[in-house]
């Protein structure tokens, strides 16, 4: 599948995910004025259906966006391989500076495989 359809259809489930939010803002707002309406329950129930299938939705795209992380470290330790020593050191320090810091404490353990 192509990069640029997967992005397209992961920015459309941003929007739905903005969207839920609002619904539920709305129905927060709904409830504090009408809090013994019984179609208070109706929409809390659909809501939370809605949430379900959203956040399945979701996880789906996020793995189908997911590249494979170990073939990218094969290729950079390979390539590194063919540099002097000090220099493969430097260029993998330097790849490393780009990365956020979130990220290199996943990626690390995976480069020293």
């Amino acid at each position: 599948m192509d990069a640029t359809r997967i992005d397209a259809v992961m920015n459309l489930v941003g929007e739905l995910i903005i969207g839920k939010s609002m619904l539920n803002r709305t129905l927060t707002e709904f409830d504090q004025k009408h809090a013994r309406d019984p179609l208070r329950a109706k929409l809390a129930d659909a809501m939370a259906f809605q949430a379900r299938i959203l956040d399945e939705l979701h996880k789906c795209v996020l793995k189908i966006r997911m590249v494979p992380v170990e073939q990218l470290f094969r290729r950079f330790r390979a390539s590194s391989a063919m540099l002097p020593s000090s220099a493969a050191k430097t260029s993998h320090w330097n790849f490393l500076a780009r990365i956020p810091i979130s990220i290199k404490a996943f990626l690390i353990p995976l480069a020293s495989r």
